[in-house]
Formats: structure tokens, sequence, C-alpha cells
């Protein structure tokens, strides 16, 4: 019987191209390059996985697109060692948290729709198009993959004033203060419903009605 690595080389590059998204889930990644050249669902995937060859060779292989580029889009295919050899990676999001990339930005990269991206916890919004997206934290699910605000100016204030915090004490801690401060918050609303009127006044510009209001 052929072994699954054997068999993999008998296989063509993919004659169609495709470019991932900065920080791209390779799951994602790999379902739109099967899209592009015919092949449905997760099949592209499950190749890869049982080719029995190193996901980075393969997904190379398979693309034909040069190694520095995959491992500064698909935080995956990195290793330890990819700090040292490529410095300007060290701070950027690893493989560790979920969220959806800005659909705008998606579509100034020829997407029709967002992907879903690694992202680190404050990575929350788009300050160019201002959009929220949600992050490893404060998820934003499917059915509001895009939120508008540009009428609220102090949340993208506040997220100026996080960027700071980090700038100052690290990212690690600053985390930790953030998921406890939000699970507090959210004990609150739990223990006293809606006690904040800056929290109502955001929801109002979000969401005229109060019925599609959520706590998270």
């Amino acid at each position: 019987m052929m072994s699954p690595a054997a068999r993999y080389c008998f296989l063509p590059r993919l004659p169609r191209r495709v470019a991932p998204f900065p920080s791209e889930h390779l799951s994602s990644y790999l379902h739109r390059l099967g899209e592009a050249n015919g092949l449905p669902g997760h099949e592209l995937g499950n190749h890869v996985t049982n080719t029995g060859i190193a996901g980075r060779q393969a997904v190379h292989d398979l693309t034909g697109l040069p190694e520095r580029t995959l491992v500064f889009a698909l935080p995956e295919l990195r290793t330890a060692d990819d700090v040292t050899t490529y410095p300007a990676l060290r701070g950027s999001p690893a493989a560790v948290g979920a969220a959806n990339s800005c659909p705008c930005c998606a579509r100034r990269h020829g997407l029709t729709r967002a992907v879903h991206v690694w992202a680190t916890h404050e990575q929350v919004l788009c300050q160019r198009h201002r959009v929220w997206t949600g992050g490893p934290v404060l998820t934003c699910t499917d059915r509001s993959p895009r939120i508008d605000i540009t009428a609220l100016p102090d949340i993208l204030r506040a997220h100026r004033h996080h960027h700071r915090l980090i700038a100052r004490f690290g990212r690690e801690p600053v985390r930790r203060a953030f998921e406890d401060a939000s699970s507090i918050v959210h004990e609150w609303h739990n223990l006293l419903p809606w006690p904040f009127r800056p929290v109502h006044a955001r929801l109002e510009v979000l969401e005229p009605n109060p019925n599609r209001w959520y706590l998270t």
C-alpha cells in the first residue's frame, strides 16, 4: 500500500493561488483555497491533515506561496523559532483566540464576507472602519457580524486608551485585568439588571429595539 506522503507527491500544485488574510484561521484559508479551485467543503483541509507532511510544507507545496507569507499570515503554521527568524512577528496574534475579521477590510482584500481570524484580547474592533468585530473575550456572534460604532466615539477612545495601557504595562497583565473587569461587570448585570445609564445609551444607539438587547 502506498503511504500518504507518497500519494501526496503525485498531486500537482493547485492552479488558482489564493492569498491568506492576515491572522486567518488555517481551516478558513484552506476552505477558501479549496473553493477557488473547485474542491467541495473541507476536502482540502482534510487532505492536508492526512498527507503525513508538516502543515507548513504541505500548504507551501499546494500554493507556491513564499514561506514568509505563510508564516506572517497563518499563525497555526508558525514554530517557536520563527520569532527569531522574523523579529517582526513579535507581538503578533498567536493561535489562541478566535474572532471575526472586519468585513470592510475583507472586502479590501477582495473577499465577499468576513473570515475567521486569530486575535489578541484587545482586537475587538477596527479603528479604520469603526466596526465592532468582537474578540476572544468580548465575542461577537454571526448574528451580528458587523456592528457600526461610528456614533459611539467613546468606544474608540477607550480602545486607544487600552492600547496605551498595553504599551505601559505589557499585554499579559492588561489582558488579565481586562478579563477580570469583564467578569465583574457581567456579574453586576446579573445581580442588578441594566444598572448603568451609559450601557443603556450605547444600546439605544446600536439597537433601537430593546427586545434584541442581550446582557453579553
